[in-house]
């Protein structure tokens, strides 16, 4: 069994061929996935979706660091509580911090940020991390607030000696098809030094798709590549694999035990 722990099946791009991407998942293996979302709109589809297929989505709530510059954060922080404890979701996300194109507002996605862990913590909600360069910021924070349900650095893009930080903490590291690139050395090093049992395979798709379908739509049943690269750098038979990475889904987001 494959498991995607972040894809976007809210998005605008997938939204409308859902049933279609679920039934091809299904004949590939891929019976378990996250929709995640990225502001109220896409959390509320995202528990809409997990409604329409409950043996195989769960939701993420949450408000994207992107976000912050259109919304009253505590206004909408309020909104993400009120859909918080429908019973198809399964982690806060995605929620964290992106410097990629400026600092203007930092302190902001900073504070915005904070008020979502106060969510997971209040709910005892795994969280789903963003975090785009603006590790040494977030760092800083995970340092100095307590955070109850760890979660997982979705997408993680940082380097070794901070991916043994966060895993000795108990987070996850999630990686996607950055790690099928022919130029993604870093995370491979990751993958191959840090604690496997704090590994999860991802899409966040329609985007980042792997090689061989890099630069096309990305679907949630391409997550079987990822596994497929990994099972080729850590030299483990794919079975051990799978294995593997369902004990960590379940443990890292309480699966199964609802």
């Amino acid at each position: 069994m494959y498991i995607d722990s972040h894809c976007h099946l809210n998005d605008t791009m997938l939204e409308n061929d859902i049933e279609s991407i679920i039934l091809e998942c299904k004949a590939k293996s891929v019976n378990t996935m996250i929709v995640v979302g990225f502001d109220y709109e896409s959390s509320l589809k995202a528990i809409e979706i997990a409604k329409r297929f409950p043996n195989t989505c769960r939701a993420a709530v949450g408000i994207h660091p992107s976000e912050v510059s259109k919304i009253n954060i505590d206004s909408e922080c309020k909104k993400i509580e009120g859909i918080i404890n429908a019973p198809e979701v399964i982690a806060v996300g995605e929620i964290g911090l992106d410097y990629h194109y400026g600092v203007e507002d930092k302190e902001e996605q900073i504070e915005l940020l904070k008020k979502q862990i106060v969510l997971s913590n209040k709910y005892s909600k795994p969280i789903i991390f963003h975090v785009r360069d603006a590790f040494g910021d977030f760092m800083n924070i995970i340092n100095n607030i307590t955070i109850n349900k760890k979660g997982v650095i979705h997408c993680f893009s940082g380097s070794k000696e901070i991916a043994l930080e966060l895993t000795n903490k108990g987070f996850y590291l999630g990686v996607g098809g950055v790690l099928t690139f022919k130029n993604s050395k870093e995370i491979k090093n990751v993958i191959l030094n840090m604690d496997k049992t704090k590994l999860l395979f991802e899409t966040d798709s329609p985007y980042l798709a792997p090689e061989p379908h890099r630069g096309q739509v990305n679907k949630p049943y391409n997550v079987i590549y990822v596994y497929e690269k990994a099972q080729e750098i850590l030299n483990i038979p794919s079975s051990e694999l799978q294995s593997m990475i369902e004990n960590n889904f379940k443990k890292a987001f309480n699966y199964g035990k609802d």
